[in-house]
């Protein structure tokens, strides 16, 4: 063999042994890189590559959905947030908008970037390098070019922190709900459903995984609250520790009355009969001013709705028994569903502008009222001049019979009271009694206004001609009543 033929050889033996050592070296540091993944990190894996197709970004990565979804072109995770489209969204948005592939995506987001590329990307795949700065511009002379300061980076409270740092709890819960008492979810505890309490505060300090709703209550979040859903308090206010973390969106929905504070005094009752000359004559006034301005109100409602009213009393004079029970369930239930309309309104993400629309329930029962009490009191005015026998008046003066007949027992009372001592007392009864029948009217009147949906179904009574005089008969000489 020549010296040229050895060398070679020589030459071709050393980069055989440098392939294999520098093979042997990357095969040994590449576990060590990568690691091994779990269990929850490969079931993870599997959900989203079932479901996505993955593609790197500068830190982060893009979900594209490998069938279609409504509305959902693609999914970016950067910087511990969530985006829809190119649009950051709350975790109550994400449920929404996906529907069980949400938990998958909130799982992956919580994951650091280095698990989600070692996880996600394929093997060798690398997330692009932020592209240098393109150079200056060349400087001409006699021409001022103006720089663009940097703004200084401004670093974000700390409850928007989207990451949520690894703890360990002793109780989970799926979901805690209370009506008419208060909620405290403690540090050790992890709740994995909503929270929601009706008529009474909550207190979080722990984990909760849904929304948090308080109808006529306060949220307190403490320093180590966590909370992925939105935060919701209707009739209450939200105290917010710096340090408590928020994913959701906070909502308050506040009906107060400024002026108006109601502070009952149990220890000192008052009695009609017990009362001086002065306080009974001021409820007098008192009570006929509220006559007055009901009176008014019932003119109103009868001259914009004369058929309504008409098919009202109908309903109350054909029906009564039937209008006072459905009266009196509207009345016993109507709180109990307005509460629980507004519950699950707050609840619902989509039903949270619909809030607005509960004051205009509150009115539409209050018209409901009043119609009642306008078609109730011309009822019982037909119903005692159909038995008297006489003339028919107008729509307007059977409303005013009406009303005298069922206040005329009040002010009754009212004056009767004025009298003192033993006179008081007959007085109080009067009034117990004409509170009854003013009660009653309201109640009847309210049901047949239920029952005819506003005065919108049901018959209008038949126009009754008038009975002639027959004494006055030429053909009979007054002699047809012997």
């Amino acid at each position: 063999m020549s010296r040229a033929s050895s060398f070679v050889v020589r030459v071709l033996a050393v980069a055989v042994v440098a392939g294999l050592a520098s093979g042997a070296v990357a095969a040994a540091q590449e576990p060590a890189a990568t690691g091994p993944a779990s269990a929850s990190e490969r079931r993870v894996r599997d959900a989203v590559l079932s479901q996505y197709r993955v593609l790197p970004v500068q830190f982060g990565i893009i979900l594209v959905p490998l069938s279609r979804v409504e509305g959902v072109d693609n999914i970016e995770l950067r910087d511990g947030t969530i985006a829809i489209n190119g649009r950051v969204v709350t975790g109550g948005e994400i449920r929404e908008r996906i529907g069980r592939g949400a938990d998958v995506v909130l799982e992956l987001s919580y994951l650091p970037l280095a698990a989600q590329q070692r996880l996600l990307l394929p093997a060798g795949g690398q997330v692009p390098p932020r592209q240098a700065a393109p150079p200056p511009p060349p400087e001409v002379p006699g021409v001022q070019v103006p720089r663009i300061p940097e703004l200084p980076d401004v670093p974000e409270p700390p409850y928007l922190d989207r990451s949520f740092p690894d703890r360990s709890f002793n109780r989970e819960m799926e979901a805690r709900v209370r009506v008419g008492g208060s909620i405290t979810v403690p540090e050790d505890e992890h709740v994995t459903g909503a929270v929601v309490a009706v008529a009474g505060s909550i207190t979080v300090n722990g984990r909760v995984n849904q929304d948090v709703v308080a109808v006529g209550g306060d949220i307190h979040l403490g320093s180590k609250a966590e909370v992925r859903g939105d935060v919701v308090v209707v009739g209450g206010v939200v105290e917010r520790d710096p340090g408590a973390r928020v994913l959701g969106k906070v909502s308050e929905v506040a009906f107060a009355i400024p002026g108006i504070r109601i502070r009952p005094n149990w220890n000192s009752w008052s009695f009609p009969w017990l009362d001086s000359g002065p306080w009974r004559a001021f409820r007098l006034f008192a009570s006929v001013v509220r006559m007055v301005l009901f009176a008014l109100l019932a003119t109103l409602i009868l001259l914009l709705a004369p058929k309504a009213v008409e098919r009202v009393q109908t309903a109350v004079t054909t029906q009564f028994w039937k209008s006072a029970v459905v009266g009196l369930l509207a009345q016993l239930f109507f709180v109990p569903v307005l509460v629980l309309t507004i519950v699950v309104l707050a609840v619902s993400i989509i039903g949270i502008p619909l809030l607005v629309l509960v004051p205009f329930g509150i009115v539409a029962f209050f018209v409901a009222l009043l119609l009642g009490l306008t078609g109730a009191a011309s009822g019982l005015a037909r119903v005692i001049q159909g038995r008297s026998f006489r003339a028919t008046p107008t729509a307007f003066g059977l409303l005013a019979v009406g009303l005298a007949l069922i206040w005329g027992i009040t002010l009754l009372g009212r004056l009767v009271s004025l009298g003192g001592g033993p006179l008081a007392h007959i007085g109080a009864v009067v009034l117990l009694t004409g509170f009854i029948v003013e009660y009653a009217a309201w109640t009847v009147g309210l049901g047949g206004a239920l029952l005819t949906r506003f005065g919108r179904r049901g018959p209008v009574p038949a126009a009754v001609p008038p009975v002639p005089d027959l004494s006055s008969d030429p053909f009979t000489g007054g002699t047809a009543g012997l």
